[in-house]
């Protein structure tokens, strides 16, 4: 795969990955909502026995969603920096002229492969 290939293909998919976060934590903040409102804004207390486990294990499981992301993150990153011949995730992306989204440095942060804040900062829409 030719560099600007690579360049590419990592773009893309942090950007989707990214995407895929941003709209987990958009769901996780939804549900801690629907869990404030069921809690505290709520009179029934059978409604609050009733649906308050369901509702806080689906608030829970959001997060065994972004758990389940690492992997695919840690194989993207070690393709990209094994074929490209780099030893850190910062050098490819100095050389590439790359930027990633927040979403995307804290999934690849927490798959081991840290990003310095200056490689940070896209924040316009997703191209096709």
């Amino acid at each position: 795969m030719s560099s600007d290939g690579r360049n590419e293909l990592y773009s893309i998919v942090a950007d989707r990955y990214a995407f895929a976060q941003k709209d987990i934590n958009t769901s996780q903040s939804e549900m801690y909502d629907a869990i404030h409102n069921l809690v505290v804004e709520n009179d029934s207390l059978q409604a609050k026995e009733d649906c308050f486990g369901s509702a806080v294990a689906t608030y829970e499981s959001f997060q065994n969603i972004s758990d389940n992301l690492i992997p695919a993150i840690r194989s993207l990153t070690s393709h990209v920096l094994r074929t490209s011949n780099f030893s850190d995730i910062n050098e490819f992306l100095l050389s590439r002229k790359i930027k990633v989204r927040h979403e995307w440095a804290v999934l690849s942060n927490a798959a081991g492969y840290p990003i310095e804040n200056e490689f940070i900062g896209v924040y316009d829409a997703i191209s096709s």
